[in-house]
């Protein structure tokens, strides 16, 4: 990793005719979460080695790498061709009434829930009780499912809108092949890593990526003059780490809040030997969880810019009822059909019930998965807790008192969660596919997700705020700098 990194920063601006520090923020596909889209075993080079890659992992970050280029083709055909209307990326401006501007994701079906209560299924409530302080800045992921209506909608409630586009936006298209040429034939040919070189390449060519340079480049531009701060979910999505670079840029804030959990490899937050990297990367993060200190901290962070607060998302489902007799489907569709399949196996030969499944939303319309859902047999009264793969569930079922929580794998090793990342953790494997989870202590809580504390993400921003209004001085100082400087 060290020597791509390397690579990487030598680089010249002059090269491109570009600022480094541009080059640096917008690269983001070295640490994508591609287990999450592709299914392979090991999301990072920074936790594998060479011998670790399979066939398979191979097989699939090919067939993906095939899609975004078919898919950057389709899109480069409608743009010369067809003439599709370009459609903006950020809609609305800053307020310059309140000190933070705030992150979610918001699907189209959910905008008038979202107008109506202000809750949010990653904020809980927080909207509600921050909401003097805040704007909130919308990330629309079905965009092309949205009209001008629901835009406006929106910003007369007072939102940023930015959307992730579908559509090709030429200049970011150029961009990205002019920042990554020289690191893909360097990884290519003088580091003759082939995986990294087509995993690379894959990364840049995705549509998430693309649209994101758009939302960067938009975004560092309508900050300029605001002394207003970002908190934002954080997975090290492309569209995270483009708003991150954004206000870093305008020497703004960034608190980034890990709203879930670790991944089984976390390499989208790996601080470990990235340069200067590091303006893709929150300056603080919040965390609910002890046991995601020590992950945190096993993979480069350090314990000052850590902060364990009261779960935002979680509060509404402490109650082990909500978990008891499900299984969890993970987000992939196809890695979905292959669980569904192993369960009719492991279910007949252990003896395991079931009362309902749960689907994730991105799959839930899905007709293959409909169709074999039909075939899994469903008993009333079950009380085992199954999950497909890693999901916080796993955890939120532990913490809410659920006694039996079991992770179902694909294989010997794939999924397997790594003890240094969640050393509270007790795993006893119970057949090849089949992990039982424990909690260490019955009385212990608060490992993995706390439901209750007294610290809270809305009491640091009351603090940061309470330090604005008695410096006097902030807008000869800098807001960036004297707010890292009361933390």
């Amino acid at each position: 990793m060290k020597n791509f990194i390397d690579i990487y920063l030598k680089l010249r601006c002059t090269i491109f005719q570009m600022e480094i520090k541009d080059f640096r923020c917008l690269f983001n596909s070295f640490f994508w979460p591609t287990d999450q889209y592709l299914g392979i075993t090991y999301g990072s080079k920074a936790f594998i080695t060479s011998d670790q890659i399979s066939k398979r992992d191979y097989v699939l970050l090919l067939s993906r790498l095939f899609y975004n280029i078919w898919y950057v083709c389709f899109l480069l055909f409608n743009k010369l061709f067809i003439k599709a209307q370009k459609r903006e990326t950020i809609y609305s401006n800053p307020n310059k009434n309140v000190n933070f501007l705030i992150f979610t994701w918001l699907y189209k079906d959910q905008i008038s829930a979202f107008i109506s209560d202000r809750k949010s299924v990653y904020w809980g409530e927080f909207f509600l009780e921050a909401e003097k302080h805040v704007q909130i800045l919308v990330c629309a992921v079905d965009y092309q499912k949205w009209n001008d209506a629901d835009i406006e909608c929106l910003i007369k409630n007072g939102c940023m809108i930015m959307g992730l586009d579908k559509s090709l936006h030429l200049e970011s298209l150029v961009t990205s092949v002019k920042i990554s040429l020289i690191p893909f034939l360097n990884l290519l040919f003088k580091s003759k890593d082939i995986y990294m070189a087509l995993l690379f390449l894959s990364s840049i060519l995705d549509k998430r990526y693309l649209s994101s340079l758009e939302i960067y480049s938009n975004l560092k531009k309508k900050l300029n003059g605001f002394n207003l701060n970002l908190i934002t979910l954080w997975e090290g999505q492309p569209e995270h780490r483009a708003i991150t670079a954004a206000f870093k840029e305008n020497n703004l804030l960034v608190f980034g809040y890990i709203h879930s959990s670790l991944s089984i490899n976390p390499s989208f937050a790996s601080k470990i030997d990235i340069g200067n990297l590091g303006i893709a990367f929150p300056d603080r993060v919040f965390i609910h969880g002890s046991d995601h200190m020590t992950g945190l901290l096993s993979i480069g962070w350090s314990p000052e810019d850590i902060h364990i607060v009261k779960s935002e998302r979680y509060v509404r489902m402490n109650k082990k009822e909500f978990f008891e007799g499900n299984l969890y489907l993970p987000y992939s569709v196809n890695i979905s059909k292959k669980f569904l399949s192993l369960w009719l196996n492991i279910s007949l030969h252990l003896n395991f019930t079931i009362s309902s499944i749960k689907i994730h939303p991105e799959s839930k319309d899905n007709p293959e998965i409909r169709a074999m859902l039909k075939r899994v047999p469903l008993e009333a009264n079950s009380k085992d807790v199954f999950v497909a793969g890693f999901s916080t569930v796993l955890f939120e079922a532990l913490e809410s008192g659920c006694e039996n929580v079991y992770q179902i794998i694909l294989d010997d090793e794939s999924g397997l969660i790594d003890e240094k990342i969640y050393p509270s953790l007790i795993q006893r494997r119970i057949d090849r596919n089949v992990i039982k989870l424990y909690l260490p202590k019955e009385n212990i809580r608060g490992r993995f997700i706390k439901y209750h504390c007294e610290d809270t993400i809305l009491n640091h921003l009351n603090t940061l705020i309470e330090s604005r209004v008695s410096n006097h001085a902030r807008s000869e100082i800098g807001i960036g700098k004297r707010i890292n400087s009361n933390l």
